[in-house]
């Protein structure tokens, strides 16, 4: 399904310029025909990068976006490095990333999915300065919610130094097997 599933309706519905990425060329091909069939080719602009990549072309070309959305719950929350050095003050969008939080006691899920964020970004999110929350998408599993963390991108990212895309393939860190923290590990990441 990739983002058709949100750009579409976007594009369709609210008439907005949507940029959609989306790695899997299968995906991306369904993404330009779906925009074709429903009308909203003029307002979907599809793109077939790696995530880090196209972050990277946005904020090297200046471009101004209100919301992102980044919807793969297994590995979404990694790519969020790869906003490290975007100039906020040109453009500080709402960033709508879908995680999966696995096993985690009930009370412990909105800490460690924020958590998990911070880690990737590389610095604090706060409730008052970011419009740090999160909402449960639902529930995949026992001990396994999927939730939506949103939050503007915090002020600190323009200070810090940007990833290097060579340490990366398709996303993934050379080297680097799947390597989301587990709740018992996630004090030492």
């Amino acid at each position: 399904a990739g983002i058709g599933p949100f750009a579409i309706p976007l594009g369709a519905t609210h008439k907005i310029k949507v940029l959609a990425n989306d790695l899997n060329p299968v995906s991306f091909e369904y993404l330009k025909k779906n925009a074709k069939i429903n009308k909203c080719e003029k307002h979907v602009e599809p793109y077939n990068m790696d995530g880090r990549a196209f972050i990277h072309k946005l904020g090297s070309e200046k471009t101004k976006f209100d919301h992102a959305i980044m919807n793969l719950p297994a590995i979404a929350v990694e790519f969020l490095d790869a906003f490290r050095g975007w100039d906020v003050e040109y453009c500080r969008p709402t960033v709508h990333v879908h995680c999966f939080v696995k096993n985690a006691e009930d009370d412990e899920v909105v800490e460690f999915a924020k958590e998990r964020c911070e880690n990737a970004l590389g610095c604090k999110l706060s409730v008052e300065e970011d419009g740090f929350e999160t909402h449960l998408v639902r529930d995949v599993a026992p001990k396994k919610p999927m939730l939506c963390v949103s939050f503007k991108l915090p002020h600190e990212l323009a200070k810090l130094e940007k990833v290097d895309l060579s340490n990366y393939k398709f996303g993934i860190r050379k080297g680097a097997e799947n390597d989301e923290p587990d709740v018992k590990r996630r004090k030492l990441i």
